[in-house]
């Protein structure tokens, strides 16, 4: 779903709530396998482990949700009120991440971070240190690689 989502967003429109959800579901088990299987007590940690992981399952659900919005040309009326006053994904800004060569605003839950995130290059530099170690890979930069085809 998600190379195809970059070259024709409308396709994550119609997606059933299972089908958004079902990859970070999976992730999340086995945060509450720790959650489970280690044995927390009643301690202070305990409490603020359980806290952390309620509202990081919370939150992740409501990013991909918000993605999901993002894509409807005419979403909920207080959907699109949130997405007016800036507090979630609006459209417009999501569709800039959805422009030739798909290497931008990578946000996908209020967009508010994508400008620095894009000076400071954080994601060009993650896909270079993942990139490094596997053999076959030009381990440099996008902007590095774009300069030798210009230049």
């Amino acid at each position: 779903m998600r190379q195809q989502d970059q070259v024709r967003p409308e396709t994550s429109r119609g997606h059933y709530l299972l089908e958004v959800l079902g990859i970070l579901c999976f992730v999340l088990l086995l945060l509450f396998g720790v959650w489970v299987l280690v044995p927390l007590e009643t301690t202070y940690y305990g409490h603020l482990f359980g806290i952390f992981s309620f509202f990081l399952c919370f939150a992740a659900f409501l990013t991909n949700q918000f993605h999901k919005w993002a894509h409807m040309d005419v979403p909920p009326a207080f959907v699109g009120r949130l997405q007016a006053w800036g507090m979630i994904l609006s459209k417009e800004h999501h569709d800039i991440h959805h422009e030739s060569p798909y290497d931008t605003y990578h946000c996908i839950t209020t967009g508010f971070w994508n400008p620095l995130l894009d000076r400071t290059h954080l994601f060009e530099r993650a896909e270079h240190l993942i990139r490094r170690p596997v053999p076959g890979t030009d381990p440099r930069l996008r902007s590095e690689r774009e300069e030798t085809l210009d230049g």
